[in-house]
């Protein structure tokens, strides 16, 4: 691939500069240089919580894993986003479709950096990193000379890059030794690929089996909630239905009291009436 189609692909994440930092905010993994630490630039982008950086890091000095690994293990960031961030980090451009890898890296040395040399045909080279660290820029100088470029570009794509340009020089040396090993081991390695990308998407499926059973477990504590809470009011109802039984039967026997009262006046009417007859009997004529 030409540098210029090269260069088409790249992609710098803007970098903004870090602001001053507060009292008691997080300022771990701060490099030299002036560059932003890593901590800061997640927090910023909103891809992890000052919680999360914190046990990440506290993790890290427990198992001695690098910052980012394990915040990539923990799934607080995803490959794409930490390289992102690493090259923000570094005033590097993303490159997230490296072309092929040349030989210019000794194998053996490309692995141990680790980088791979992208093949081009101009006059600068490109060499791409996961990790940038000034120990490894300097390890690249030393073995190309000052007049490279550096990318940053995903673990999974310099791990390609770096398999391509091994598998390259090993298919080069069974062709000078005119023998036949060269398709063998090609094969071997596209199916060692194949197997990867299997054990990838068996951890991905593995991981989102997880965070549905995580989802279906809150979704039965909520619904056990909702149970309990449902049965609570269910109660209630049937106190409210037995007042109401109470309160239609004291309404029955206010009605029969009534009537009652209505036949006492009646009787009382016609007593009345009876005196007043008895007592215009009674009177001198």
């Amino acid at each position: 691939m030409a540098v210029d189609q090269q260069q088409s692909e790249l992609r710098t994440v803007p970098f903004e500069p870090a602001r001053e930092q507060a009292a008691g905010e997080i300022d771990h993994w701060a490099p030299h240089g002036g560059r932003p630490p890593l901590a800061r630039l997640l927090t910023e982008a909103g891809l992890a919580t000052d919680e999360q950086i914190r046990a990440a890091v506290e993790e890290g000095s427990r198992t001695g894993e690098r910052f980012g690994e394990v915040l990539l293990r923990r799934g607080a960031v995803t490959e794409e986003d930490l390289a992102h961030l690493l090259a923000s980090q570094w005033g590097f451009p993303f490159l997230g479709n490296p072309g092929p890898a040349s030989q210019d890296l000794p194998p053996d040395r490309a692995r141990e950096i680790p980088a791979a040399a992208l093949v081009s045909d101009g006059e600068q080279l490109l060499v791409a990193l996961a990790d940038p660290t000034d120990e490894r820029l300097e390890q690249v100088r030393g073995l190309l000379g000052h007049d490279v470029s550096f990318v940053v570009v995903t673990q999974a794509a310099l791990d390609r890059l770096l398999d391509e340009a091994s598998g390259k020089a090993e298919a080069d040396g069974d062709a000078l030794a005119g023998g036949e090993p060269a398709s063998a081991l090609a094969d071997a390695r596209k199916s060692l690929s194949t197997i990867g990308e299997a054990l990838e998407l068996l951890e991905t499926a593995v991981a989102f089996a997880e965070q549905q059973a995580a989802e279906l477990a809150g979704t039965r504590a909520s619904l056990s909630d909702t149970e309990r809470r449902l049965a609570s009011v269910t109660a209630e109802l049937e106190t409210a239905r037995a007042r109401g039984v109470e309160l239609e039967t004291g309404l029955q026997r206010i009605g029969e009291l009534e009537a009652q009262l209505a036949q006492r006046d009646e009787l009382l009417a016609g007593v009345r009436t009876k005196l007043q007859e008895l007592q215009g009997t009674l009177e001198p004529r």
